[in-house]
């Protein structure tokens, strides 16, 4: 199935070993964690996590956000959005 053009999924920053994507896909928003989906962004206008263990933020506004895995510090990461 060929992919839209809206449809964007690009690299946005490294989290340990791997690599976070952001990824949209029609009008749904998603950060992958290598090839999977951890979050999802949501009606609400927040981050929903998919995968056990992770958690996806926004304290600092819709452009940047912040990962983290479990207990770990995580990651604060710009997001591109439009590109």
């Amino acid at each position: 199935m060929a992919r839209r053009l809206r449809d964007k999924r690009y690299p946005i920053g490294q989290y340990g070993a791997g690599t976070l994507w952001f990824e949209r896909n029609g009008l749904e928003q998603f950060i992958l964690f290598d090839a999977v989906r951890i979050a999802q962004f949501g009606q609400e206008g927040t981050w929903v996590s998919l995968e056990p263990g992770w958690k996806v933020t926004a304290p600092f506004g819709i452009t940047e956000i912040w990962v983290q895995h479990k207990d770990n510090e995580g990651v604060v990461i710009p997001i591109r959005g439009g590109r």
